[in-house]
């Protein structure tokens, strides 16, 4: 009888479940990384608010001691706010000193404040202004440190007194060297211990208004009429959109506005553009009394700005109702009326349950059973799943997540009381990939991902496919690797703006604001042709390489790779070291 053939021994794989645990470990020990990357951006960006109290002054003043030569002590100012005296070794006063930090801390440049002593005389004269730290952009600081004309402007300066307006600003810095003036002119303003409203010198915003401004602006029934015109540069400078503030006319008649418009700006081109073209949006203000404009509350009236410009109009809208409020203040101490406006109800957050809030809040619940449901494979259902969000996320509310989005959510954090269902369609979007494996916005919601999918049953793709050299060309290593090397850029510098702007439109690298109502063509506008192009060749090509929002989400998905180290593990690890050392 023949011996039982003996069968090959076969090296067993480990088993699915071990493999599956070390995955879930890993990917939990990159999330954990990635979360303290974020928050140690966050604490970063906080710190640009943070305020030192006046009895933490001299504290304050001792860890920048060394700038002051001779200084051994200080000693808090009698009857003088904000104000020390630097002492010598024998108690002797040589100085007197001011912090621009906290009254001044608001006052951001190009991507923050800039905190700095202001050295006097007894007479409170100013001698030297000292930067003692700064979180605006290194390269703009730097260009204002090595300008010496700039720095000669404050001296003589008096404490107490109003800065001039014409102080220069330093070019190719002008809003980092523009905010370092106004916070010394805030420093000494503030000294004189006066709580009345007054009209103060914009530095920012300087220009007078001019005869032939007024000609183009106005009709000449409005030039002959009772109406005054007030510049809001000299009321209120602050409000910061998405990369600065901006100045305004209002033409006021009695107690209503007639008319109002953007004079000048700081803030991004583009979005100024698409907000002055936004006559919705102004309509909303015009034929107001000021006192109501002055308590206005944007989100319980659904002054949801211009879409595309979320930020830029929403701080042209609270442009607005501060200086309307500080002209009310001014003109009710001219007077010397009691009664004057209560501004302190406008701070209270009220939620925004707009039409288009509400919408996008039960897409994103909706989204969630949607994504384990097994009617996703049914064609014609999915359609109509994909047609409705494409109405409600494009042409109800324009709530499409983008790089962009999130860097114009600096250091405040999501829009939740101002923007709850895009804040709860970024919570599910985020928390989805991460529990459930499922990258529910790119598969499930994105207007971008359903029209790429549209494409595939037209014939054009099979008529391009024929064209070889297409396909290898979008195919190519070269190409699929500067995609995504252009994707891993757009990210880092969303990253990044959670402490500062940056310097480069990220709207730009990513097609969605092609598809917001009003905003005309743009070069998110080429980026959407490119992508359609592309994906007609290629299914979903724009998806698979290219999009930074698509990257960063699948970074976030656990999967069956998710056990194994990735180059992209390596620089969020080297970041989050960074940011916390």
């Amino acid at each position: 009888m023949p011996a039982p053939r003996s069968l090959p021994i076969i090296d067993q794989p480990p088993p699915r479940r071990r493999r599956s645990d070390r995955a879930i470990v890993v990917h939990a020990a990159r999330m954990l990384v990635l979360a303290m990357l974020v928050l140690g951006l966050h604490r970063q960006a906080v710190r640009l608010t943070n305020q030192t109290s006046a009895t933490e002054l001299i504290d304050y003043l001792l860890r920048y001691q060394s700038m002051v030569p001779g200084a051994a002590s200080f000693r808090l100012a009698d009857n003088l706010p904000q104000t020390a005296v630097a002492l010598d070794e024998h108690g002797q006063s040589i100085a007197h000193l001011m912090a621009t930090s906290p009254h001044a801390d608001k006052i951001i440049g190009y991507s923050g404040p800039t905190r700095m002593l202001v050295l006097m005389d007894e007479a409170g004269m100013v001698s030297s202004v000292k930067v003692v730290e700064s979180f605006d952009t290194a390269e703009h600081l730097a260009q204002v440190k090595n300008d010496p004309a700039f720095w000669n402007q404050f001296r003589g300066l008096r404490r107490g007194e109003v800065v001039p307006a014409h102080l220069d600003g330093v070019s190719g810095a002008t809003l980092t060297s523009l905010a370092i003036a106004e916070s010394v002119a805030v420093c000494l303003r503030e000294a004189k211990q006066s709580d009345e409203p007054e009209l103060r010198q914009s530095l920012k915003f300087p220009d007078p208004i001019s005869s032939d401004e007024m000609e183009e602006w106005l009709t000449p029934e409005m030039l002959a009429g009772q109406s005054m015109t007030i510049r809001t540069g000299q009321l209120s400078d602050t409000v910061i959109g998405y990369q600065g503030p901006s100045e305004l006319l209002m033409l006021i008649d009695e107690d209503k506005l007639i008319d109002v418009r953007i004079r000048r700006s700081f803030d991004n081109e583009p979005y100024v553009d698409y907000v002055k073209q936004e006559r919705s949006f102004w309509k909303k203000f015009k034929g107001r009394p000021l006192s109501d404009l002055a308590v206005i509350d944007l989100a319980a009236e659904q002054i949801d700005g211009v879409s595309g410009a979320t930020m830029t109009s929403i701080a042209v809208a609270e442009t607005i109702r501060d200086a309307t409020g500080q002209w009310l203040a001014l003109h009710a101490a001219e007077t010397k009326q009691i009664d004057t406006p209560e501004f302190d109800s406008v701070t209270a957050p009220r939620w925004n349950f707009s039409l288009g809030e509400i919408f996008t809040g039960l897409l994103s619940i909706a989204t969630i059973f949607w994504s384990f449901s097994s009617l996703r494979g049914d064609r014609r259902v999915r359609l109509v799943w994909q047609a409705t969000s494409f109405v409600i996320l494009v042409m109800l509310s324009g709530n499409l997540l983008s790089i962009a989005l999130a860097s114009g959510w600096t250091r405040g954090g999501p829009p939740i009381h101002f923007a709850p269902g895009l804040a709860l369609l970024a919570a599910v979007t985020i928390t989805m990939p991460i529990f459930s494996k499922r990258n529910v916005y790119c598969d499930q919601v994105c207007p971008h991902g359903a029209i790429q999918q549209w494409l595939r049953p037209f014939a054009i793709r099979n008529r391009l496919h024929r064209s070889k050299w297409i396909t290898r060309f979008l195919h190519h290593p070269a190409v699929l690797l500067t995609l995504a090397a252009t994707a891993g850029l757009a990210i880092a510098i969303g990253a990044v703006s959670l402490v500062k702007p940056p310097g480069v439109n990220l709207a730009w690298l990513e097609p969605f604001d092609a598809y917001l109502i009003g905003i005309g063509f743009s070069i998110s506008g080429l980026v959407w042709m490119a992508s359609i192009a592309a994906s007609s060749v290629s299914p979903m090509y724009y998806c698979r390489h290219a999009c930074p929002t698509g990257k960063l989400l699948g970074y976030l998905r656990r999967d069956g790779r998710s056990d194994s180290l990735r180059w992209a593990d390596l620089l969020v690890l080297a970041g989050c070291v960074r940011v916390w050392l």
